[in-house]
């Protein structure tokens, strides 16, 4: 969980509590200027925010690159989370696709992730007291996690989508003048509100290579 209010990019320095549905602090996120102008996101654990589990830096300004470049800890390359306007992104692991994420309200920022082979594999959006999992947090941001999938990097990928772009993925503004690319993924699924099944929770997990755990 995130409030809301904190869910406004900016161009200074972020600092964001991410929480458990009893407001327990889980993971702490911080939104910076790296030395080369980049804008830059950092999920780290609690007390361990100089060690990052995960962190997604935007291309330099000079940069015409529509994609995010993804690292995991200590900075070892990942890959990259590439944009396909007006409101989809695809998150690789060298060349491979292994995640699309659709954002299906760029307003309230609403999102879906589904795995390659189309599993849903977390949605996201505002605390509106529907779905499986209820929160005592007021006014948030709720994401749930399929179980077994990895939620730090979803999730970092996620909040990139809705502070890293300067004109947020999904508005006119981002996407004007582009034509969307074609999607490894086949035609996007469109807006959904699919619930997670019964047990499917916010598990903080390291990242691996891939979204969903075997």
């Amino acid at each position: 969980m995130i409030s809301m209010e904190q869910l406004v990019p900016s161009s200074g320095s972020m600092s964001i509590n991410i929480l458990g549905t009893s407001g327990r602090k889980l993971l702490h996120a911080s939104v910076d200027n790296a030395s080369d102008g980049r804008r830059m996101l950092a999920i780290a654990s609690v007390g361990c925010e100089d060690d990052p589990r995960c962190l997604i830096n935007r291309p330099p300004p000079e940069s015409s690159m529509p994609h995010l470049e993804v690292q995991g800890r200590y900075g070892k390359p990942y890959g990259k989370l590439e944009m396909l306007p007006p409101n989809r992104a695809i998150l690789r692991c060298g060349e491979e696709p292994v995640m699309a994420i659709e954002v299906t309200s760029p307003s309230e920022n609403r999102m879906t992730a589904n795995a390659a082979d189309g599993r849903i594999l977390a949605t996201a959006g505002p605390n509106d007291g529907t779905g499986m999992i209820q929160s005592d947090v007021p006014n948030a941001w709720k994401l749930q996690v399929r179980p077994g999938a990895d939620a730090v990097l979803i999730s970092t990928c996620m909040l990139a989508l809705a502070l890293l772009q300067p004109a947020g993925l999904g508005s006119p503004a981002a996407s004007h003048g582009r034509t969307p690319g074609a999607s490894p993924y086949g035609p996007s699924p469109g807006p959904s509100d699919r619930a997670l099944p019964p047990g499917a929770q916010y598990s903080p997990a390291g990242s691996s290579r891939a979204p969903s755990r075997r």
